[in-house]
């Protein structure tokens, strides 16, 4: 049985989303410098988003945590202005819808919010 959960990150999470992201960059050959693998917040995700104004959604497949995306403020833009964030999926759960699941949760907790993250670049959804 493939029971898919979408559900908000959790603290001990981190290890595993850090281990997922970094698979993924590696596959891609993207360099070490200047990348993602120099981002802090890949081995701490549950704190990154962590605050009223963000949000992330991590997958979990049969138990195990298998991706997410988040969705914050897009830093340097103005406060009524989020962007989605850090989405990532083990390769095993690619081709299957969770991607696209994973890009409207975010847009639905930004206008859920009353407001609270604001505009959604993309498809201008308003809070």
């Amino acid at each position: 049985m493939n029971s898919a959960i979408y559900r908000a990150i959790q603290a001990e999470d981190n290890p595993h989303l850090a281990r997922i992201i970094r698979s993924i960059l590696e596959e891609m050959d993207v360099p070490e410098k200047g990348t993602g693998f120099t981002d802090a917040s890949i081995s701490d995700m549950y704190a990154a988003f962590n605050n009223p104004r963000a949000f992330y959604f991590v997958l979990e497949l049969n138990k195990t945590v298998m991706g997410g995306s988040g969705i914050a403020p897009l830093e340097g833009a103005s406060d009524e202005v989020c962007e989605l964030q850090k989405m990532y999926l083990h390769s095993s759960a690619q081709n299957k819808g969770h991607a696209k699941k994973l890009l409207v949760r975010p847009r639905l907790q930004a206008t859920a919010d009353g407001g609270g993250i604001g505009e959604v670049r993309g498809d201008r959804v308003r809070g």
